[in-house]
Formats: C-alpha cells, sequence, structure tokens
C-alpha cells in the first residue's frame, strides 16, 4: 500500500516539474519582431512622456475635448494645413491618449513609480500593460497592436477603482436594475389601462375636429420668392391646409431672395472687368474686356460671382485687352483654355504671361504686337506642350520671338 502511495506521488510531482518546464518566460520571447524589452521601454516612454509633459503643450489637444468627430477633423485640419489623412488619424490618436491621461491621472494623487508590465496576445491582438503607481491608485496604460503586423489600433489608459468604488458600483446597479423592473411594470400597466382610454380619446378627438382652413392668397415682397406657410419660426414644419383646425395658431411665411441670371450673350461689369455670358445653365463666361486700363499686373479670375451666382470663367474674347499700353504682366486661371483673336494685340509691354493650367490654346495675332521679350511661363505644361505652344504663339499668335518657359 505504501509503495502505491510512494508511486502516486512521485507521478504528481513529475507532472508538475513537465508543467514548470512548459512554461515559457515572457521575458525572452519574440513578439513578431519585438522583444520584451522593445514593447516595455515603449510604454515607458510614453509614461515618462506624460508625467514630463507641461500644461501648455498639451493644450493643443485638451482644445478637442468636448468636440465631435467630425470638429476634430476639421480643427486639425485648420491648425496642420499638409496634414494627411494618415497623419490625421495619427494625432486623433494622441489627443485622446492625452485626455485619457489627464482623466485618469487627476484622481490618483502624486506620481510613486513604474508598476508590474505584462504582455498578453489574445486572438489577433497583442496587448501591453504597463502599472503606472500613484499615491491613491494605480493607472494601467494599455497599448493594443494587430499582432500580424504590430501597427498601433489603440492606447488606452484608464484609473483603477478601489474595492470601495467598485463595491459601491455594483450597489448602484442593482438599484438600477431594481429600477428599471419597477419602470417597465408601471409602464405595461398604463399599456393595458390605454387600451380603455385610447378609444374613448379617439372619438372625442373626431368630434372636436373642425373644417379645415382655407388657404390664403400667396403674400407678394419685392426681391423674393414665397415658399409656403410653416408652423415654426425656423421652417422645419410646413403647414396642410388640408388638416383640420382645432384652436388659434401661428403661421410664418418662408421667403428665398430672388435670384435673377444672365442669359446667353448677355454682358455685364464686374469689378473692372466686361463678361459675356457663354452658356447660362453651365454658368461659364468669357471676359470680354478688361477695364484696367492704369494696372500694370492683372490676374484674370477663375470664379466671378454675379447675383449671388457664381460664374466659371473660360476664356477671353476677342480684342479683351487690345492696344492696353500699361499691362506688363498677366495671369491666366486654369479654367481659361483659350483666348480669342486679337485678345492681347497691341500691347505692347506685356513681357510676361503666366498660364496656371495644362492647356492653352492663343487666338488669331492674339499677341501680335506684344513686347519682343514676351515670356509665357507654363509650368504645368509637359515639356512637348511648351514646344507646340510657342510655335502657336509664334504663328498664330504673331509673335516671332515669344518663348514659352517652365
Amino acid at each position: 500500500m505504501k509503495k502505491k502511495i510512494l508511486l502516486i506521488i512521485s507521478l504528481c510531482l513529475i507532472a508538475l516539474g513537465l508543467a514548470a518546464c512548459g512554461e515559457t518566460d515572457p521575458t525572452t520571447m519574440s513578439y513578431n519582431g519585438y522583444s520584451y524589452d522593445q514593447l516595455k521601454s515603449t510604454c515607458e516612454g510614453t509614461v515618462t512622456s506624460l508625467l514630463e509633459m507641461p500644461d501648455e503643450q498639451k493644450q493643443p489637444y485638451v482644445v478637442m475635448k468636448d468636440m465631435s468627430d467630425a470638429e476634430r477633423n476639421n480643427y486639425i485640419k485648420s491648425v496642420a494645413l499638409s496634414a494627411s489623412e494618415q497623419d490625421i488619424a495619427g494625432i486623433l490618436q494622441q489627443a485622446n491618449m492625452i485626455m485619457r491621461w489627464d482623466e485618469a491621472v487627476a484622481q490618483a494623487g502624486e506620481y510613486v513609480e513604474m508598476g508590474e508590465f505584462t504582455i498578453t496576445k489574445s486572438g489577433k491582438t497583442l496587448e501591453c500593460k504597463q502599472e503606472i503607481k500613484f499615491t491613491d491608485r494605480p493607472v494601467i496604460l494599455s497599448y493594443v497592436y494587430k499582432y500580424h503586423n504590430m501597427e498601433l489600433e489603440d492606447i488606452g489608459v484608464e484609473a483603477v477603482q478601489t474595492l470601495g468604488e467598485k463595491m459601491t458600483n455594483a450597489a448602484l446597479n442593482t438599484l438600477m436594475g431594481m429600477g428599471i423592473v419597477f419602470i417597465v411594470l408601471i409602464l405595461i400597466s398604463l399599456i393595458i389601462y390605454g387600451f380603455k382610454v385610447f378609444p374613448y380619446l379617439e372619438a372625442k378627438k373626431k368630434a372636436e375636429s373642425s373644417a379645415p382652413a382655407a388657404a390664403p392668397a400667396n403674400p407678394v415682397k419685392a426681391g423674393f420668392v414665397f415658399e409656403g406657410w410653416y408652423m415654426d419660426e425656423a421652417f422645419q414644419k410646413a403647414y396642410d391646409f388640408k388638416a383640420p383646425v382645432t384652436g388659434n395658431m401661428t403661421l410664418y411665411a418662408k421667403w428665398a431672395e430672388e435670384v435673377k441670371t444672365l442669359k446667353k450673350g448677355e454682358e455685364t461689369v464686374v469689378g473692372k472687368l466686361a463678361i459675356k455670358v457663354l452658356d447660362p445653365d453651365k454658368r461659364t463666361v468669357a471676359i470680354s474686356k478688361g477695364m484696367t486700363k492704369n494696372a500694370k499686373k492683372v490676374t484674370l479670375p477663375g470664379k466671378i460671382k454675379v447675383n449671388n451666382i457664381e460664374y466659371t470663367v473660360i476664356g477671353v474674347a476677342n480684342k479683351a485687352f487690345r492696344n492696353n499700353k500699361k499691362i506688363t504682366q498677366i495671369t491666366i486661371p486654369a479654367s481659361v483654355k483659350s483666348v480669342g483673336t486679337q485678345a492681347f494685340a497691341g500691347c505692347k509691354n506685356l513681357k510676361k504671361v503666366i498660364l496656371k493650367g495644362k492647356t492653352f490654346k492663343p487666338g488669331k495675332s492674339s499677341f501680335k504686337g506684344t513686347s519682343s521679350k514676351l515670356k509665357i511661363s507654363a509650368k504645368k505644361m509637359s515639356g512637348s506642350q511648351r514646344k507646340a505652344l510657342q510655335k502657336a504663339i509664334r504663328g498664330k499668335g504673331k509673335n516671332k520671338k515669344a518663348k514659352v518657359t517652365r
């Protein structure tokens, strides 16, 4: 009997020994190319940075605390104009971490020391947790990675609840559960009672309803178009004149500013330029007359507003700037693909033309009589395009010494 007991004890000890040998030391493992010390150093470095970060450095992130996701994106784009979508995602992640850190340490007391560091692999994720000890309660900083590529998925910061707080929360949850059950029972009772009351209320409503009100004639207001009667000042709920009237009410007239559109071929003056409508449906116009007689450098607009309607400038009409002796430089927007006959003819002091677009077609004699030193800058065109344009300007455009450069 004693031999059997000794044998059983020996087998148990061997099993425990094998189990102990089977455990792998996490500090010596490789985590998809990263060592234990590298991952720990990342967490400790983050904690050190957060502890030493001054308030003025946190301020650009803290201001986003009460913003929605869309507002945060717009705010980042306004202060970091060249930021890519990936940069914005990184800034948002950093902002969330700083805000979570401030909330957690606000109730943790004074910093004491770094605590335990653990690594847990669960499914497709790897989570690193660094405990930070404070006088009142510890705080946990966690890094969550996608294990297959070790891409950072989330950074979490939370203060650990005390035993008293956990018990208080449990008690509150119990009370809330009991309250919800009580409210549900009351609602069920009201619903059952409602089945008896609703038919009576419906019959009473039908008895009190009267004929609908007749719609009045549409009001008239100079410069505006009437868009209907509404029941609220925000014009969210239109009034239905078929509905029965059961009492006094106030209706609000909705107005929209009357928009006057230009007709095809119609000309008008906008600032120091005269324009001509080419296509009212597509809202395209051409510069028909340059009225900037004293300006030496002229920049043509790509868009022009007339009567609150925006038009796109796609051309310069025939003789628009002809014989303007003051102009030395003109900038043509990318929307303008061509200029008309003699558009700049006789502008003898015109020495530089800046083209913003990738294509440009000169009109017949459009540069005749301009400076012999005329240079046309076309940075967005290819070498072959610039060569073809130079040939066209020297030929059709009638300036045999014009040069097209970048």
